[in-house]
């Protein structure tokens, strides 16, 4: 099957296959920080600032302790190393809602106060914690790589008072060029697509549009801003963000929506969305070298086998931001070994210098993976 995948997605054109190539071949640990929701708040804080991520009641490694946590009116519980499930306790839900069983837990469920039993909801939340997410046909590794936790976090109001409007912005190589916006996620859903201008886009993503069309959002400049430099140093991640009546709140980074099978109507903006996602150049399998290289090739090996020595730069930013749980990957990263690996012609041989974590993912240099640095 994997194999499959990797043929299916050498050459990726559309978006779905391109995130699909992502999952399949970027293993950076940057990627591991976007997806983990407690991770990358210190990525938001050293990015653009704390002033816009919702207030954290706690992190949370046992999920028993939410029994005792002391906790304001109303809260979101969700888990850490996924998407898709969260708990929202406010008087705003309906009143007939309640929490869903243990069983049925990895859901979006919106219930009051007085309904919200702790014990109960520690035990969704337990069963949080047991599971493995991602785990389907396009198997997203990255949940693997990170702790299993529970975060408790603010309420965020919208002008209405109930839960605020979604907006997802697709950053491409540092620069927004589509907007999603999702609305009505306890009740009736809506999906709206825009250009970073407010152009409406004439597609569906599988949801009805909002009537009347979504208003430009009056700090739209200010979210582009953000948007942009939450996703500079990657080549794609879509940015989640709530646009409140005082405030922009950060949401969350998503690097595979909809698990690499976002739907698209019609299927020609499947290709447009994937126009501005560059890949680097994919390295040829090698066979014989040109005489007329040796000397060029020769160089390129002492160059190699010198990097091989070389200490690597002390410069973490990821350590910087107090990611303790990612310290291990990201400085295995740094450690490099050398590898003998046949060169070019019978009989020749060459160093090349692999990165232990690269090396333990099985990627190689001459075989068609994403390079790190995109």
């Amino acid at each position: 099957m994997r194999l499959w995948r990797l043929a299916r997605t050498s050459s990726p054109v559309t978006f779905t296959d391109k995130v699909r190539y992502k999952m399949l071949r970027d293993r950076r640990p940057l990627i591991v920080t976007f997806a983990d929701k407690a991770a990358v708040r210190g990525y938001v804080e050293a990015t653009v600032g704390a002033r816009y991520l919702p207030e954290a009641y706690g992190v949370l490694d046992d999920p028993r302790e939410l029994e005792a946590l002391e906790l304001p009116e109303s809260y979101v519980v969700k888990p850490t190393h996924g998407s898709g499930a969260v708990v929202v306790i406010s008087p705003a839900a309906p009143a007939e809602a309640r929490l869903p069983e243990v069983r049925w837990g990895w859901v979006y469920a919106h219930v009051r106060p007085e309904h919200a039993n702790r014990e109960h909801l520690a035990a969704i939340s337990e069963g949080w914690v047991s599971k493995l997410y991602g785990q389907g046909p396009n198997k997203e590794w990255v949940y693997g790589r990170m702790p299993r936790r529970v975060l408790v976090e603010e309420y965020l109001v919208g002008e209405d008072g109930a839960v605020p409007e979604d907006f997802k912005f697709f950053v491409f190589h540092g620069v927004v060029h589509f907007v999603q916006v999702d609305g009505g996620r306890f009740g009736e859903r809506t999906q709206d697509f825009f250009r970073p201008d407010w152009t409406h886009l004439d597609m569906s993503g599988g949801l009805p549009w909002r009537t009347p069309t979504p208003p430009r959002p009056a700090r739209l400049d200010e979210m582009l801003e953000i948007a942009a430099r939450l996703g500079a140093e990657t080549d794609f991640v879509r940015v989640d963000l709530y646009h409140l009546p005082d405030r922009v709140i950060f949401g969350e980074l998503t690097n595979y929506p909809a698990g690499g099978d976002s739907p698209f109507e019609p299927e020609s903006w499947n290709t447009a969305f994937g126009e501005p996602w560059r890949f680097p150049p994919l390295p040829l399998r090698r066979t014989a070298r040109p005489p007329a290289r040796a000397q060029t090739w020769a160089l390129r090996t002492a160059a190699r086998a010198e990097a091989c020595t070389t200490p690597r730069s002390a410069a973490d930013p990821s350590a910087d931001l107090g990611l303790a749980h990612h310290a291990a990957h990201i400085q295995r990263s740094k450690a490099h070994i050398c590898r003998r690996t046949a060169g070019g012609r019978r009989g020749s041989r060459a160093l090349r210098c692999v990165p232990v974590n690269q090396r333990a993912s099985g990627w190689h240099p001459g075989d068609r993976r994403m390079r790190g640095g995109v």
